[in-house]
């Protein structure tokens, strides 16, 4: 929902295309949040990184 909701410039079909997906598949949103995770985590080390290293 936030797709659509961040990206009102998307034509009617592509925004319909994008609900479906998201309402139909919660396989989509799983993997979203597992990328999110890893990213956070990935962002999360490379700052504990650099603030050894400043130390």
């Amino acid at each position: 929902m936030l797709i659509l909701f961040f990206s009102p410039v998307k034509n009617n079909a592509a925004g319909f295309i994008d609900q479906g997906k998201l309402l139909n598949s919660g396989y989509d949103q799983v993997l979203t949040q597992k990328i999110i995770g890893v990213s956070v985590f990935i962002f999360f080390i490379l700052i504990l990184i650099l603030l050894f290293k400043g130390s």
